[in-house]
C-alpha cells in the first residue's frame, strides 16, 4: 500500500487499442506465421531426404 491516505480510485483503462499497436500485432503475426510455415516446410523436407535415403545412418548421401 501507499503511505499516501488519498482514496481516490484509479482512471479506468482505455477501452481501445491503439493503431499503431495493431499494426505492430499483425506484422509480428504474419511474420510468425511465416516462420512457422517455413519450419514445417523443413521438416517435411527433412523427412523426404530420411526417405530417399532409405537408411538410418546420419551421414547418409542419396544415390545419384
Amino acid at each position: 500500500m501507499s503511505a499516501s491516505s488519498d482514496l481516490r480510485p484509479r482512471p479506468s483503462l482505455p477501452g481501445r487499442v491503439p493503431l499503431a499497436s495493431r499494426g505492430l500485432v499483425a506484422a509480428v503475426s504474419a511474420l510468425l506465421a511465416t516462420v512457422a510455415l517455413s519450419d514445417l516446410f523443413a521438416v517435411f523436407a527433412g523427412v523426404r531426404i530420411h526417405m530417399l535415403t532409405g537408411s538410418d545412418d546420419a551421414l547418409a548421401a542419396a544415390p545419384q
